[in-house]
């Protein structure tokens, strides 16, 4: 794999309607990052040969990007949302020093965002979108839902 590539990025693309908490979404990156070794492994090369290595949870960055503007007057798969996304997906990843998963959300109107989750084929692959997508939902509903949290999330464990 070369430094300078992109050609190992995963991404993952998905829609949401309504509110979006910016705190339970990193707080539910965190808890999935947190819970699966292979979104923390670094892979850092040592006499010419891969050597992983797993890192500390820690608190993910998200970056919001502001695209209302660009989506109304573009549209939601014009150009400039094409290049936004693309833009992001395209950015190699430094293996050695910077852990999946990255995440953009894109602010598209109102309640409507457009959530970008960059891995590296180290870390995810297609197969595991549906598991990793569903794990992140549901630790965002604990953290977005209101009431206590704990509560809830040990109703779901005790069934």
């Amino acid at each position: 794999m070369s430094a300078d590539s992109a050609a190992y990025n995963h991404a993952v693309v998905v829609d949401v309607f309504g509110d979006l908490s910016a705190d339970a979404l990193r707080g539910a990156l965190a808890e999935v990052t947190a819970r699966h070794e292979a979104l923390r492994t670094l892979v850092e090369v040592a006499d010419g040969r891969p050597h992983p290595r797993v890192v500390p949870t820690a608190a993910p960055t998200i970056e919001w990007a502001d695209t209302t503007d660009l989506a109304r007057m573009d549209g939601l798969d014009g150009q400039g949302m094409t290049y936004a996304v693309r833009s992001r997906v395209g950015r190699p990843f430094d293996l050695a020093g910077e852990w999946p998963p990255r995440m953009t959300v894109f602010r598209i109107d109102g309640g409507y965002h457009r959530i970008l989750l960059v891995l590296q084929r180290v870390s995810a692959d297609g197969r595991s979108d549906a598991p990793l997508l569903a794990e992140l939902a549901a630790a965002y509903a604990v953290r977005a839902a209101p009431g206590d949290a704990v509560s809830w999330s040990t109703r779901g464990v005790a069934r």
